[in-house]
């Protein structure tokens, strides 16, 4: 799935992650200038109502995990953070399954 968003005034297609009431989690990729990471993911979250980029959901090496980098000047309230915790909670089961099954097949 794929959603077409409006970005400092260019329309930009990236691969969709989520969508709740007011969020649209999005994986951006080179088109939209934006490099994955190699082993790790980036994921954009977007404002439905503004369609502005209002945080990332991105891999912090020195805790081995998946971390909330809210956008500064932002306010979240519980239940769109309950929404970016069930990414950061989806992140973390592929990248543990996906490290067992690594280390299954070697």
């Amino acid at each position: 799935m794929s959603a077409t968003i409006f970005q400092t005034n260019m329309i930009v297609n990236m691969e969709i992650i989520k969508i709740t009431e007011y969020l649209v989690f999005v994986l951006p990729d080179e088109k939209e200038g934006v490099k994955q990471p190699p082993k790790t993911k980036l994921i954009a979250i977007i404002n439905k109502h503004h369609n502005e980029v209002i945080g990332e959901i991105k891999w912090f090496s020195k805790w081995r995990q998946y971390c909330f980098y809210p956008t500064n000047n932002t306010i979240w309230n519980k239940d769109c953070l309950n929404d970016v915790n069930s990414v950061i909670t989806k992140l973390m089961e592929e990248r543990k399954n996906t490290n067992i099954h690594a280390h299954t097949q070697g």
